[in-house]
């Protein structure tokens, strides 16, 4: 995107004129103010966007100066398109425009069954599937924002909205909820899911899932093979899907929680001491993805401490996703996003976590509206690109963006 087209979009979701603005090219965010000049910079569309976003807020000040160098390389946020309220085209593309005012570059699209594919007739039949076209506007959209959006898709579990079309997927369903593992009808299955996002997305990565399958090989799997470890039957399959990946020249990344419950004598995903340390024989045998940590409910600094030494015991990639509390109602649960985020986000930036992403889950019917959680993104984009820690009132002053209008 060029400067003037930049420029213009600040204007118009911001509301205000930045014809005297002069813009540069920097290696950070920039903005300066001083004798009634005003200057802002940015190494990339988004963090020029946000530069434009802290000038609005400050410009009534006769001086000022700030530079801001990203603590996290990605920042991100996260749409749940599977509950029933999937976002039209336009609406994603103001979503990415508001994504960018506070500097973040990654969009992720969470779509269970929420696209097409064409050999599998009822696979987002009446659910507002995406087609084709649409999920390449979208790609060719945000890239023009320097922004990435990746593919989230699911190849185990949460999978109960297309396996109830039984008759179609009597050879691929274990559960109501799971795929069957080990058998190639499944395989096909997902490699028509990975083929589909190659064919949209240009992104080298992607998400494929695999959280939550609580009853993986007790349902189609245990009549048909009896039982197995199933710790070993989701470690057989997850190498499979990664093959698959590398065979469409994606970097998968997954739910971490599979790892921590398999190994858990009550199939919990936080209840690991500090003195807890996992077994060298499962940590060499993970295939080669990226580990998303996801954690909504810790509300304490120690906590996310432990749970990130244990992530870097697995020896792979790590990548957090926190949670706006889009989930419990009719509107965002500020506190509860506050009370959860801000340690966290402090032990992401302390332990150099590089990757951050902030999910709006749309549990229940999606009633709550992903436009009014944006207010509290600011507490991710705050810590992203403050050097100290962020005072509470910073965070609000930022998050009061949600005011801009739908550009």
């Amino acid at each position: 995107m060029t400067n003037s087209s930049i420029r213009e979009l600040a204007e118009r979701c911001l509301s205000r004129s930045f014809a005297d603005v002069e813009m540069i090219e920097s290696d950070s965010v920039f903005v300066e103010i001083r004798k009634n000049k005003r200057v802002v910079g940015g190494a990339n569309t988004p963090q020029k966007l946000r530069a434009f976003s802290l000038l609005s807020l400050h410009d009534e000040k006769k001086t000022f100066s700030l530079r801001e160098i990203p603590g996290f390389e990605k920042l991100g946020a996260m749409l749940d398109m599977s509950r029933g309220g999937v976002m039209r085209v336009g609406a994603v593309k103001k979503y990415i425009n508001r994504l960018a005012l506070y500097g973040a570059n990654q969009l992720l699209l969470y779509t269970e069954d929420t696209y097409t594919l064409e050999d599998y007739p009822h696979f987002g039949y009446l659910r507002g599937a995406y087609t084709d076209e649409e999920l390449k506007e979208i790609d060719a959209y945000a890239a023009s924002l320097d922004m990435e959006v990746v593919p989230c898709i699911q190849t185990l579990g949460h999978m109960g909205q297309y396996l109830s079309w039984r008759e179609e997927t009597a050879k691929i369903r274990d559960t109501a909820d799971v795929l069957l593992c080990d058998s190639e009808d499944t395989y096909r299955f997902i490699e028509a899911e990975i083929a589909k996002m190659r064919k949209v997305f240009r992104s080298k990565r992607i998400h494929i899932g695999m959280d939550e399958a609580h009853d993986v090989g007790l349902g189609q799997y245990l009549k048909k093979n009896g039982f197995e470890d199933r710790y070993e039957l989701m470690k057989r399959h997850l190498a499979k899907v990664a093959d698959i990946c590398k065979q469409y020249d994606f970097m998968p990344m997954m739910w971490s929680d599979m790892f921590f419950r398999l190994d858990s004598p009550t199939d919990d995903y936080y209840n690991y001491d500090g003195n807890y340390h996992f077994p060298e024989e499962m940590i060499e045998n993970i295939p080669d993805v990226e580990m998303v940590y996801w954690d909504y409910y810790n509300s304490t600094e120690g906590a996310y401490r432990n749970m990130v030494r244990l992530h870097k015991e697995l020896q792979k990639p790590m990548i957090f996703a926190g949670g706006i509390w889009t989930w419990n109602g009719f509107l965002p649960d500020h506190i509860r996003t506050e009370k959860t985020m801000m340690p966290a986000l402090k032990v992401c930036r302390e332990n150099g976590v590089g990757n951050v992403i902030a999910t709006m889950w749309g549990d229940n019917g999606c009633e709550t509206d992903y436009f009014r959680g944006l207010i509290d993104f600011a507490f991710f984009s705050e810590y992203c690109y403050s050097e100290a820690e962020p005072a509470k009132e910073q965070i609000m002053k930022m998050g009061g963006t949600h005011q801009w209008n739908l550009c």
